[in-house]
This record gives C-alpha cells, structure tokens and sequence, in this order.
C-alpha cells in the first residue's frame, strides 16, 4: 500500500486540454439539434471554461501531459446534425473515434479530410444514416485496426418461396465503396471490417480478393447485405486470423470452399441466403472451434449432417431450406 501511494505521488497530475481542442468540441456540440436524442444527457458536462479532458465522452493523451484529445465517444445518444461538422477534424490526435447510432441526415462524410486523423486506430461509424460513397481517405488510416460503417435493418419481407428479398425501409445501401481495392490498400493493420449493408456491388467478383491481399490480420469479417457476388475465393484461405465471417444475404455463388475447415480460429460461418451450390464439405462440421454455422436458405447445397462429437464446440447449426440430410440411428430392437 505504501509503495502504491509512493507510485501515484510520483505520476504528474494530468494537463488541462489546450484551448483549441476545446473550440473544436464545443463547435462540434453547437452542429446537433439541441431538441433531438439525449442531447442533454451528452453534452451537460461541456460547459466552456472548464477541462475538457473531464468532459463526458472525451479522454485525453494518456500521458496526461499535452492536453490533446485522444478518444472522443458519442455512441449511442441519438443525437442529430446535418452533417459531421468539419471541427471533429480539429482534432487530430484522435485514436478512438465513436458517432455510432446518431443521425446525420443522409448527409455525405467529407471527402478528404480524413487523412488529418492519422493517429486514429478505432472508428465507428454504424448506423448513423450517412449517405453516398466512402471516403477514399479513410484508407490512409494506417493505424486503423477497427472499422464500422455499418446499417442495421429492421423492416424486411423474404419471399420464400421465389427466393426474393423485398426491402420495404428508404435507408437501404444509402453508402457504397465502389473500389475496395482503394480503400483497403492501406490499412493493413485492421483487425475488424464491420460493412453491412454498404453497396458493394460495383467491385465485382474482385471484393474477395482485395480483402484479402490487403487485411493480413484480419480476424472478424461482417459484410451482409452488401451485394457481393461471385465465389468466396482461394486467397481467404491465407486469412488465417479469422474467427468470423458473416457474409449473409448476399448473392455469393460456387461451392462452400473446404479451406474454411483449415481457418484455425473460426468460430462463427454465416452464410444464410446465398447462392451457393454443390456438396457442403463435411470437414468443416469437425473443425474443433466453430461454435455457429448458418447455412439457412440456400436451396442449391446439400450434404449430410454427420454424428457430432462430445468435444465438438458446435451451439447453432441452421440448414433449413437447403437439400442436407441427416442419418439417424436406428432404434434398438
């Protein structure tokens, strides 16, 4: 206890943040609409004249000796603006960055001042009802080891029986990335790519491929309803990071690659309403970690359902509407 006391004198209390890091705050809180969300919950603690390294949301560089804003996190407070305010670019030794569940109006993100965070490794965008193409400069993120650009989707009509999704929500694939290729290309680092429901079918049969050349370290892979076509391709088999890939309603085609069962850490294959054909490789029922497999809705795959094994870490397992069968034993006479 005493040396822990001796330890906590000898750390220099924090710096106060620096007078034009709070500017930028207090401009990017003036760009929401006071009556919306929890805006009164978010911001009671921005008061001007006051540290706002102690600002609710806001952390400062952990040295605690330049007053610079390092994490800024407004997730989850519903609050809405007309677009992102130009300040949050102010700041520019961000590393954690969270707008998640606010409303941006369908407005588009700044084209090119993304590059200004170069310290940024976490970012999270998810539904926040931005609109149009992702910024190629979020590729020159290089530290970025977490990325969220996703939509989630409530209001949606499957027709079973032609195989048809009916969308019945105006938000639908409002973002798109084109050229993954492009985006991608730097951002070797990232760990996490979160895209669901971004557009992503101007890339192409190619989307696999870029993923996977450019994402080495990648270990969670979300990318449903995003349009994808053409096969899951060989180069993913060098993944061997991975431990989920959810890449559900889609259009995907060919057979379920057998590698999938080399991928060490998987632990959750989503690969509900696609279009995928052919013998499902039993192999993959006997990897050691998967714990889900969805393969719900693809009418065009078959297999047989093996006998699983006390020491299988499987807990879900959909195969409704597709052409497997499953052995069962017969009862003892």
């Amino acid at each position: 206890m005493v040396l822990q006391a001796a330890a906590d004198a000898a750390v220099p209390p924090a710096a106060p943040c620096i007078p034009d890091q709070a500017s930028a705050l207090l401009r990017l809180k003036r760009s929401f609409n006071t009556t919306a969300g929890d805006y009164s919950t978010a911001f009671r603690s921005w008061v001007a004249g006051t540290d706002c390294c102690r600002w609710d949301g806001v952390d400062c560089s952990s040295g605690g000796d330049d007053g610079l804003v390092t994490s800024l996190d407004l997730g989850g407070h519903h609050l809405q603006a007309g677009s992102v305010d130009p300040a949050l670019f102010r700041l520019t030794s961000l590393r954690r960055l969270n707008l998640s569940s606010n409303n941006f109006s369908m407005s588009p993100l700044p084209v090119t001042v993304f590059e200004q965070l170069t310290q940024l490794t976490h970012l999270d965008l998810s539904d926040t009802n931005i609109a149009g193409e992702v910024p190629a400069s979020i590729g020159n993120l290089v530290n970025l080891v977490y990325l969220d650009l996703s939509t989630s989707f409530y209001i949606i009509e499957y027709d079973d029986e032609n195989s048809e999704m009916q969308y019945t929500s105006d938000e639908f694939w409002q973002l798109s990335a084109p050229n993954m290729e492009t985006l991608l290309a730097n951002l070797t680092n990232l760990e996490e790519l979160h895209m669901g429901m971004v557009d992503m079918s101007g890339n192409g049969d190619r989307w696999c491929d870029n993923i996977a050349k450019s994402t080495p370290k990648l270990q969670v892979l979300r990318l449903p309803w995003c349009s994808l076509s053409g096969p899951i391709c060989t180069s993913l088999a060098a993944m061997q990071s991975l431990n989920t890939i959810e890449l559900h309603y889609n259009h995907l085609s060919g057979s379920v690659p057998e590698f999938l069962a080399s991928l060490p850490n998987l632990t959750v294959l989503h690969l509900k309403v696609n279009k995928f054909q052919g013998w499902f490789p039993p192999i993959i029922f006997q990897h050691n970690k998967l714990r889900t497999i969805n393969l719900a809705k693809n009418p065009g795959l078959s297999g047989n359902l093996p006998n699983f094994s006390h020491d299988s870490s499987l807990e879900n397992l959909f195969v409704s509407y597709t052409n497997f069968t499953a052995y069962l034993p017969s009862p003892a006479s």
